[in-house]
């Protein structure tokens, strides 16, 4: 019954034809993810700019993404949060202080529920 309850059951449906047939495209499914070792690095061919393109300068924000669900109703007051940057941020001197994709790690300081 499990298949029939999660999401995306009509992609899967559609995948499953078509695999089902003696001749099919072959592809990567979506939300597939693995892992390479390179055996050369990598080199840029496109010159990289210097100056920020759409960035955070001298703001009191930083835009994170949650890596953690946090919940009024089951998180508590010093449980371990982390989040990841979403863009960068920097100084007013235009000083990198945290590059896209930095994950920081937190404590939630107060929780209250929601429902009481």
């Amino acid at each position: 019954m499990a298949p029939l309850k999660e999401p995306n059951k009509l992609q899967r449906l559609g995948e499953a034809a078509v695999t089902s047939l003696p001749y099919h495209p072959e592809y990567i499914d979506q939300g597939t993810v693995f892992d390479t070792a390179l055996l050369e690095p990598v080199s840029l061919l496109a010159e990289v700019s210097t100056t920020p393109v759409s960035t955070q300068i001298a703001s009191d924000y930083l835009n994170l993404r949650l890596l953690t669900p946090i919940s009024s109703n089951t998180s508590a007051a010093g449980a371990q949060i982390e989040a990841v940057v979403s863009q960068p941020y920097y100084q007013a001197d235009r000083q990198l202080l945290y590059p896209a994709g930095t994950i920081l790690t937190g404590t939630v300081q107060k929780a209250s529920s929601a429902d009481g």
